[in-house]
């Protein structure tokens, strides 16, 4: 690099020896015509470069990194370190953890395929019980031992998907639909495949990729049960006979695509398809467990909903209407019947434990703010999980039977007979607030709030996130609920930002925004 040396002044020779400033004008400068002095300039010169790379490089010298030692700690004759080897290294160890440096995690090359996976056997595999059911308790062994490229690829997205919300990590998500995307064509290709089409591995493939839709939040509110349930239905359809929910390999992947599938129904207000008749004709009235008695009532209250909406709908006030809404308003009551009849024959594991709300120091927890007076705590986490699914469709029974009660009130065939239709309905309304009173004392517990006696902080055990995936319809119902109260809906609102944020099931933060509007 070069650079100018000593600049030298163009003033005149008597203004430097002055060390005033020449205004350097010639023959003479103003200095000397006044004072009518010589005024000799210097000749006029280049100006003069001379080089600047030796000052540079002594200022700014470049050293190499030093070079560690591969092996700095004494070894002893075994080859590991010996006494004080060991204690240097652990003192060094030590100094590299109280470093206040950030992590560098672009040098890491950790696979995060595997944790995802470990993370979500743990979240939503549990074994089934007195209560008899299970969830997705093959799916570990089917994943261990099967090559279908379809349910490989379902449970890499939805294992990422779930990992990915839960540490908040974009890539991961990338990831997460990449598999998404090849799990679909894998499963297109299955079903154009004669002999894959019905296949456990298949089924298996698409029940995942419905849990996907729920993990993710990439459908709306209102399609809470996935963008694959009638895919469910369908294959349960093809793949025909009864025995399909009694196999030992893949019963119990039915049975839980069966239960997405009734409460997809019941929840967009249709009848059962033929799979939940087959999955009838496999329920064994002698050894019915608690699962199949509550499935049942699903299918039961499946039927009458479609049934009543029809006589809610119909515009004419003759006869046949009246009929109409008589048969709706007795199946309802019939069934609502044998919901209490159900209740009182309950044993283990649905008997519960009662705690007031005052027992539990909940002073880290924000949720805990919003607990209802009482806490149920059951012996069995299937309990309160199948209950209030149970109750929450009992919720929309009820419901259905206060509007054909109210229209009822106004038929012109029915208003003598529904003469004390206000008394019906405030009855009605007692009892759908007992069901939301019940659901709200459960949800903790469910949710893992609740260890033994004493309110569980969340930094302390991980929870599994099968009840709040279980849980998403029923807080959704009671969103829905008109006299849920604030305090009631800030719960439940916090329950859904808990589990979407927790539990990475960001289906239930789109939950929490219908209870904003409503």
């Amino acid at each position: 690099m070069a650079g100018p040396g000593n600049r030298k002044s163009k003033g005149c020779a008597r203004c430097r020896s002055l060390k005033s400033k020449c205004d350097e004008q010639r023959p003479k400068c103003g200095r000397c015509r006044t004072a009518d002095a010589p005024c000799e300039y210097r000749p006029d010169k280049p100006i003069d470069f001379k080089s600047m790379n030796s000052k540079i490089a002594s200022r700014y010298k470049v050293t190499e990194p030093r070079k560690e030692k591969k092996d700095s700690v004494r070894r002893g004759k075994a080859g590991l370190p010996d006494n004080d080897g060991q204690a240097a290294l652990t003192s060094n160890i030590k100094v590299q953890q109280a470093s206040k440096g950030p992590p560098l995690f672009h040098s890491l090359s950790t696979h995060w395929e595997d944790p995802a996976l470990c993370l979500f056997f743990q979240d939503y595999v549990l074994q089934a019980d007195d209560a008899g059911f299970g969830f997705l308790d093959n799916f570990p062994k089917l994943y261990g031992t099967s090559s279908d490229e379809a349910f490989k690829n379902a449970v890499s997205a939805i294992s990422l998907a779930s990992f990915s919300n839960q540490v908040r990590c974009v890539d991961l998500g990338v990831a997460a639909k990449k598999s998404y995307g090849k799990a679909l064509l894998s499963v297109k290709k299955a079903l154009q495949d004669p002999s894959r089409s019905t296949s456990h591995a298949t089924l298996a493939s698409i029940l995942t990729l419905n849990m996907y839709d729920m993990v993710c939040e990439d459908i709306p509110p209102k399609v809470l049960w996935g963008s694959h349930a009638d895919a469910l239905g369908m294959i349960l359809r093809m793949r025909g006979g009864i025995d399909q929910f009694k196999s030992p390999i893949s019963g119990a992947t039915a049975q839980v695509a069966h239960g997405v599938v009734s409460c997809y129904n019941l929840d967009r207000r249709l009848p059962p398809g033929p799979e939940s008749i087959l999955w009838e004709k496999s329920v064994d009235a002698a050894t019915c467990t608690p699962f199949e008695q509550i499935g049942l009532a699903y299918n039961r209250i499946a039927r009458i909903i479609p049934a009543a909406d029809t006589a809610l709908s119909d515009l004419q006030m003759g006869q046949e209407s009246a009929q109409r809404l008589l048969q709706a308003i007795s199946m309802c009551q019939v069934e609502d019947r044998a919901y209490r009849s159900w209740v009182a024959s309950t044993e283990h594991p649905f008997v519960y434990e009662t705690l007031d709300k005052s027992l539990f120091d909940a002073s880290k927890d924000d949720r805990a703010a919003t607990l209802p007076p009482e806490i149920h705590v059951y012996p069995s986490v299937w309990a309160p999980g199948l209950w209030n699914t149970y109750r929450a469709a009992r919720i929309v029974l009820l419901q259905t039977v206060s509007a054909c009660i109210e229209k009822a009130a106004r038929h012109p065939e029915l208003a003598k007979k529904f003469f004390n239709s206000s008394i019906m309905q405030q009855s009605i309304l007692i009892d759908i607030d007992k069901m939301v009173n019940e659901i709200c004392s459960s949800i903790p517990y469910i949710l893992g709030d609740i260890r033994g006696k004493t309110w569980a902080p969340k930094d302390a055990e991980r929870v599994k996130a099968w009840g709040g995936f279980t849980s998403l319809w029923v807080l959704r119902v009671l969103i829905g609920v008109p006299a849920l109260g604030p305090e009631r809906k800030e719960f439940v609102i916090k329950q859904l930002h808990y589990i979407a944020g927790k539990m990475g099931i960001r289906q239930a933060g789109n939950i929490a925004l219908i209870g904003y509007y409503t």
